[in-house]
């Protein structure tokens, strides 16, 4: 027993003598084995609570990832954890395929092919741009209608049909509105005009009103400053 206090005596005198550094989450002091300092402000911490902040972002969609501290203290110019951080604290491969599908949804869209039944992602300009899309994997390149969803067979010959206007149509029933920023239709569910578009790694704001994109961000300063701006001469909320 004297053996066992003694060591953990000479545990704890060594710790002690080591440099440390308190995690700005759990307020504990740590050694600084297992720092993970984020680049571009002065936070820091350790590994297990940042993989745990991580975890819950990327399950939620949230993407690109800020600086916990930074969010919570609202700093005009949030650092953003970058993908070398995110190898360094450990993540698991479930999670770290879930941040590279995010990073590609900054600038890409999935897209369901009716022929293959398989999903892929297409650049978002290349998809808004076109009515008539075509699987990008190589086995299948079935081609289908945006609007109808429905499958365009050689020889058809040119295609119309009423998706685009059944698709307004729901929109407008629903009270909905396409992000300007993604195309995705976002519904209005209470009063406030500002609408938040959900597609991940989006993060385009815009107006109910009149359809303007005000601003694409995470950072709530700047979402502030520009909602402030858009609202100076438009109507935030609908009472009725």
């Amino acid at each position: 027993m004297a053996e066992e206090e003694r060591l953990n005596q000479e545990l704890i005198a060594s710790f002690g003598q080591q440099e440390t550094f308190e995690c700005s989450v759990c307020m504990d002091d740590k050694l600084m084995d297992d720092v993970a300092p984020v680049p571009g402000c002065d936070h820091k911490f350790c590994r297990e609570c940042l993989r745990e902040y991580l975890g819950s972002q990327l399950e939620s969609g949230s993407f690109p990832i800020l600086c916990p501290n930074c969010q919570a203290e609202q700093a005009e110019d949030p650092a953003i954890i970058p993908p070398i951080l995110a190898e360094h604290i450990g993540l698991s491969d479930r999670q770290y395929e879930a941040w590279s599908k995010l990073d590609l949804q900054q600038y890409s869209i999935v897209i369901d092919c009716p022929h293959c039944q398989n999903s892929s992602l297409v650049d978002k300009d290349d998809y808004a741009a076109e009515q008539v899309v075509t699987c990008p994997l190589g086995p299948c390149r079935g081609r289908w209608c945006k609007d109808c969803n429905q499958k365009l067979d050689p020889g058809m010959g040119v295609h119309s049909c009423d998706g685009e206007k059944e698709m307004d149509e729901w929109i407008r029933q629903s009270k909905s509105k396409r992000c300007p920023e993604c195309g995705q239709a976002t519904q209005k569910t209470s009063g406030c005009n500002h609408m938040t578009c959900g597609t991940p790694g989006c993060n385009g704001h815009f107006c109910y009103i009149d359809g303007q994109l005000i601003i694409k961000s995470k950072v709530a300063p700047e979402i502030r400053a520009a909602l402030e701006r858009h609202y100076s001469g438009c109507r935030l909320f609908d009472y009725d």
